[in-house]
């Protein structure tokens, strides 16, 4: 015979584990509709974060950084922001002096130490050599750079707190905010604008009419001229390029196919003009 009470034990045990089990099922579905929470909440962040407020811009313009854009940028900074040729003359004369030194104390000692003296010479002479091709450096790395790369357009609305820039990445359209504040320096030339952000490239305003999307070059012009008075500013009008080459631009296959397309069409138009 089977005692009562320990089958009540037996009972409540399974009652007990039954109960357990059920607990832990509700846990594992509450954690389960968290997490799904947690990422809906996620991407309705993202999604917040993505989409960005409407903007009367005062002015926008759309540059394109090809070739002649970005020959410009580069020899700016280096000639003129850097300094670069200066400071490359300045250590050329630097390491002729140093060479002269040694050669004379070696003739004056005579213990045959020129070659100390050859060496720092030859270092000086490749220093003024880097300043003269400098230039055709930057054609060679752009030239290359293009041979895998498209030109990319960027278009930059302004208005008196912020600059928005929209660029289409991968076939999607981004967008971002930049405050005013985050403009350090402006520099302009005949031909560009030059906005330098912390620690980043600086964008490039075309300053032609035809870059001018909304508003008009007097806007542009006005705008820079007032954030200009708060922020250091430089105007460089000197040829910054002495020559420009040719480039022949990266087209991804399928611009490529489209493009091939057109140029069957239009060969098709013009063989039926002459036919007729």
């Amino acid at each position: 015979m089977v005692d009562l009470n320990e089958k009540e034990k037996i009972e409540e045990q399974e009652t007990e584990v039954e109960t357990e089990e059920t607990v832990e099922e509700v846990k594992e579905e509450n954690k389960e509709e968290s997490l799904e929470l947690s990422n809906e909440e996620n991407n309705e962040e993202e999604q917040a974060e993505e989409t960005l407020p409407e903007m009367t811009p005062i002015v926008e313009v759309e540059t394109l950084y090809d070739y002649k854009v970005l020959k410009y940028c580069n020899m700016y900074i280096y000639r003129v922001k850097r300094h670069s040729s200066i400071v490359s003359l300045i250590m050329a004369i630097v390491f002729i002096a140093i060479s002269a030194i040694i050669l004379y104390t070696s003739i004056v000692n005579k213990n045959n130490n020129y070659i100390f003296g050859i060496m720092t010479i030859l270092l000086a002479i490749w220093v003024i050599i880097s300043i003269f091709t400098e230039e055709r450096k930057i054609d060679r790395s752009l030239v290359n750079y293009f041979k895998t790369h498209a030109p990319v357009k960027q278009k930059f609305s302004f208005d008196k707190e912020k600059i928005r820039i929209t660029a289409v990445v991968n076939g999607e359209e981004r967008q971002a905010d930049y405050p005013w504040a985050y403009v350090t320096e402006i520099h302009a030339v005949p031909e560009y604008f030059y906005l330098f952000l912390n620690g980043s490239a600086p964008i490039v305003l075309d300053r032609s009419d035809d870059a001018i999307v909304t508003g008009t070059r007097e806007d542009l012009e006005n705008l820079i001229r007032e954030e200009s008075a708060l922020k250091p500013c430089k105007e460089y009008n000197k040829p910054v390029v002495k020559r420009l080459v040719d480039v022949t631009y990266y087209v991804p296959a399928v611009e490529e196919a489209e493009a091939n397309e057109e140029e069957k069409e239009d060969k098709e138009e013009k063989e039926e003009d002459n036919n007729q």
